[in-house]
């Protein structure tokens, strides 16, 4: 083997030690990164299970104040039902009455 051969293996060799030193160091600083990563998205993970209790605490409220609110005005609705009912009722007994006594019908 002559000097040229040897110093060409030696180059193939470097080569192929380099790459493969570059994919361990890759591989390594992935798994570190990947690790520092995690560790810090953990706060804000639990953080946002946090937010979203409380989300869901608040939507469970706004379901039972959206009942409560329904259930008012359909009470609203069955009162004012009735006190127009009522008023209709006086009003034609006062025309009645007016009529009877021979009173003049006011003027709207």
């Amino acid at each position: 083997m002559t000097q040229n051969d040897l110093s060409q293996i030696r180059t193939v060799f470097k080569e192929e030690i380099r790459k493969e030193v570059k994919q361990v160091v890759e591989d390594v600083l992935e798994e570190k990164l990947e690790q520092k990563f995690e560790e810090k998205l953990k706060p804000i993970n639990q953080e946002l299970k946090t937010i979203n209790s409380k989300i869901e605490t608040i939507n469970t409220e706004l379901k039972t104040t959206n009942r409560k609110i329904n259930k008012l005005q359909k009470g609203q609705n069955i009162i004012l039902k009735y006190v127009d009912d009522q008023d209709t009722h006086i009003e034609k007994r006062v025309s009645r009455i007016e009529n009877h006594l021979h009173l003049p019908a006011p003027a709207l």
